[in-house]
């Protein structure tokens, strides 16, 4: 059975048991980010560009903003082009898989996190995030920017924090937790500098990254990873 139905704001054609996942929702961001795109298309209606990304394998999130429509790439590609989107529709189950206990659903789902300020070595942090079903904060490329604004929406206790990334293998060669690169431009000052040889292990420090020693101690941010 086909039905038509407005949620969040758009009307999409769907079967009853397709309801739930055609739920989008809205958020503005605190400033833009920047977003790669995998398809964009020009003169179309928000309504359109939700059936858009509804229709598109793996579509998580969308743009539109004056009649243009983005479907925003989530994975590893980095698409065709770049946005700065100040506004994001996420898919209505994404909310869902932030299922862990202590964790917090900021933006929809964008990101699924919990903060730990007892203090711990990245080694141990990165053990407590595994023991939670979790992992350290990592921000691949495509959605860096996209989390680095979620973060700015929740009040942090600290401006410190242990993140999952690091250059352990390879000097030079930073890498998230999951082997993927960071490729960020957003490091703090003149950073990574390996000051005395021994910054291995990715900090968060006011929102911006810094390689610190791998045995100091400081808070940490845990996330169930949905994007």
């Amino acid at each position: 059975m086909k039905t038509g139905i407005i949620i969040y704001g758009l009307f999409v054609t769907i079967s009853c048991s397709q309801i739930k996942d055609a739920i989008y929702q809205n958020y503005n961001l605190p400033s833009s980010a920047k977003m790669f795109y995998s398809v964009k298309k020009d003169d179309t209606s928000r309504i359109s560009c939700g059936e858009l990304c509804f229709s598109s394998e793996g579509c998580l999130l969308f743009y539109w903003n004056n009649s243009s429509c983005y479907i925003l790439n989530t994975d590893d590609s980095s698409g065709i082009q770049s946005v700065d989107i100040t506004s994001v529709y996420v898919k209505g189950d994404l909310k869902d898989q932030c299922n862990l206990d202590g964790y917090m659903t900021i933006l929809g789902g964008v990101l699924c996190i919990k903060e730990y300020t007892k203090r711990d070595d990245w080694f141990a942090a990165n053990v407590t995030c595994n023991q939670d079903g979790g992992q350290l904060l990592v921000m691949k490329t495509n959605v860096f920017h996209l989390k680095l604004e979620a973060l700015k929406t929740i009040p942090l206790a600290g401006d410190k924090y242990n993140i999952g990334g690091s250059d352990q293998i390879t000097e030079g060669d930073w890498r998230w937790t999951d082997d993927s690169p960071v490729t960020t431009e957003e490091w703090l000052g003149r950073n990574p500098n390996n000051k005395n040889g021994v910054e291995h292990c990715l900090q968060l420090k006011s929102l911006k990254l810094n390689d610190i020693n791998c045995v100091r101690s400081f808070p940490f941010l845990c996330e169930k990873q949905s994007i």
